[in-house]
């Protein structure tokens, strides 16, 4: 948590000045540290920082946009948002059938099975439908 604290002022600095991710921008800046958020399970800062990693995105960043709506269906599952979780997990799931992307489908499965229990029969049904295109 401390080093999320101190990474943060950082993140909001231009890319010119932070050297330590020259290639990258606010996005996915926000995406990072919202996925470190999650595994720290600070939900709602996870939640806030991926929101803003999805609205920063652009449109070609195909796979980091994979990553993050995964991210943001785990931190809405933990909130106990459950049709948000599955809309952005539906949302990967599309994206995954257009842009292959082996992490993205791992992690997507990985939420499946932790949604499973929470999100109930049906929506899992429809969440599987979603997952079906994706090769073993």
């Amino acid at each position: 948590a401390q080093a999320l604290h101190r990474a943060e002022p950082v993140a909001h600095q231009p890319a010119a000045q932070s050297h330590a991710l020259f290639d990258y921008g606010p996005a996915h800046w926000a995406a990072a540290i919202g996925h470190a958020h999650l595994r720290a399970s600070h939900h709602t800062a996870a939640r806030d920082a991926l929101t803003a990693a999805l609205d920063q995105l652009q449109p070609t960043a195909r796979r980091a946009r994979v990553l993050v709506l995964i991210d943001l269906a785990t931190a809405e599952l933990h909130a106990g948002n459950i049709p948000q979780a599955c809309h952005h997990a539906t949302a990967a799931a599309d994206l995954l059938h257009r842009t292959s992307y082996a992490t993205g489908t791992a992690r997507l499965r990985a939420f499946r099975t932790v949604a499973a229990r929470p999100i109930g029969a049906h929506a899992l049904g429809v969440l599987d439908e979603h997952l079906a295109h994706l090769a073993a």
